[in-house]
């Protein structure tokens, strides 16, 4: 874990992101959708609604989010499979809004195994990566008061729920029992 803790601080921003204005997901992403145009060896397929709700968020966290989540799961597909990501705007049980990210692809589904694992450090399915993207990744998305879940629906991969207002708990605040018990209840093994 202190590998994550380390790659997180190394992408922390000068100031709060939760006193920061809004902002839409495209201007958060300007840099990864670039990357990932449809022109580009790494293209994935991104479809934002219309009327997505603006979020306060770090910048450099959620693109970095974007990139480890689609370099795992694309690392870990068939090859030629397509990754689409969608983005919608919500609300979570209480009646907070937010922002509900999907990424999907069409390969086959992973077993209740490979489910179980995939954000354990180190658990890979793609022989060219280490294994620490997604726990990154879950890592980002509690940073920003989100969930990130793998629902186990045919060719739905990760699904992520970033609040509009965050309230930040960073990853300081946090002792491997704290994270092993939220990776638990996050994912549905609790």
């Amino acid at each position: 874990m202190h590998y994550v803790a380390a790659h997180l601080k190394a992408l922390a921003d000068d100031g709060a992101f939760s006193s920061a204005p809004a902002q839409s997901l495209e201007a958060l992403l300007g840099p990864f959708l670039q990357t990932h145009s449809s022109g580009s060896p790494n293209a994935v397929a991104v479809r934002f609604a219309p009327s997505l709700t603006k979020i306060k968020a770090s910048p450099k966290q959620i693109t970095k989010l974007f990139e480890l989540l689609t370099a795992s799961l694309t690392a870990a597909a068939d090859k030629d499979t397509p990754l689409t990501v969608e983005a919608g705007s919500g609300a979570d049980a209480e009646g907070a809004p937010l922002v509900k990210i999907q990424f999907r692809d069409e390969g086959p589904d992973w077993t209740p195994e490979q489910r179980a694992r995939l954000f354990a450090p180190f658990t890979r399915q793609a022989t060219d990566r280490f294994g620490l993207d997604l726990v990154t990744g879950f890592f980002i998305v509690h940073h920003h008061g989100g969930r990130i879940s793998l629902p186990g629906q045919s060719k739905l991969r990760v699904v992520i729920e970033l609040p509009v207002d965050p309230l930040a708990a960073g990853p300081d605040e946090l002792d491997g029992n704290q994270l092993s018990d939220l990776f638990r209840q996050d994912l549905g093994f609790a």
